[in-house]
């Protein structure tokens, strides 16, 4: 069994991380109740993400149960700061010449 690293554990966080920022700034774009559309898909996908270090084969007990720890505090995280953000800002996508960009604004301006 080999050990999972930190460095591993810290770039799976980084890209799970970006994926749900761009999920984040698609729901926002093109949901008419943002928060709520994202709190229902996240939620649901964060419970059956929670298969993955609980079942990881040829991995300790004690690495299974570390990883689902960090799977959990991770999303505690995640979830509810880009829910408030959903429902305190207004994301719009804007094409920049081979640049996509997001502008925020307060949607009570």
């Amino acid at each position: 069994m080999a050990p999972v690293s930190i460095g591993v554990l810290v770039m799976g966080t980084m890209v799970v991380t970006f994926w749900v920022t761009f999920a984040v700034i698609l729901v926002a774009r093109f949901s008419k109740n943002s928060r709520r559309a994202y709190l229902s898909t996240a939620l649901p996908l964060f419970a059956l993400s929670l298969v993955s270090p609980l079942t990881a084969a040829s991995t300790a007990i004690s690495t299974r149960l570390i990883l689902a720890a960090v799977h959990l505090i991770v999303g505690a995280i995640i979830i509810p700061v880009a829910a408030r953000r959903l429902s305190s800002w207004t994301a719009a996508l804007i094409l920049v010449p081979g640049i996509l960009a997001v502008r925020r604004w307060n949607a009570a301006w």
